[in-house]
């Protein structure tokens, strides 16, 4: 399992150097938001596994009027609608912390500014190299 998350992180350090190259070369700063964007499909999918077996399991309940459900069915129907919510709110929150770089990377490109990206690039290239060796 280490090996299988090892490879994961390699993966997405080498999507995070694309973007950062990516974002150093457009010619157009304000379009550089777009390659950070990218970045969430890493967070959407495992948001997606996660929740699909709570989604199956409550659909059949959900379709139902309210009304006409048993009392377990109804608990059953809010305890997975919070659980929904609250892997909505920790992956919000993670992209929300992992993008907030990026935002600040983009906004110094918009004025002009290269290093704060170049420092990103340095900074990923050296842990996925770190990573790779290990």
């Amino acid at each position: 399992m280490k090996e299988v998350w090892r490879k994961i992180q390699i993966h997405f350090l080498r999507h995070e150097l694309w973007v950062a190259k990516s974002v150093l070369k457009t010619s157009a700063p304000l379009l550089s938001i777009i390659y950070p964007m990218t970045l969430t499909v890493w967070f959407l999918i495992p948001l997606f596994v996660l929740t699909s077996p709570l989604i199956l399991v409550s659909l059949p309940e959900a379709t139902l009027d309210f009304g006409e459900m048993d009392w377990s069915s109804q608990a059953l129907l809010f305890l997975n609608l919070g659980i929904l919510f609250a892997l909505g709110m920790l992956v919000t929150l993670a992209m929300l912390l992992r993008g907030l770089p990026w935002f600040f990377i983009c906004v110094a490109l918009i004025f002009g500014s290269e290093t704060l990206a170049r420092e990103k690039f340095t900074e990923t290239r050296a842990k996925l190299k770190a990573l790779s060796d290990a």
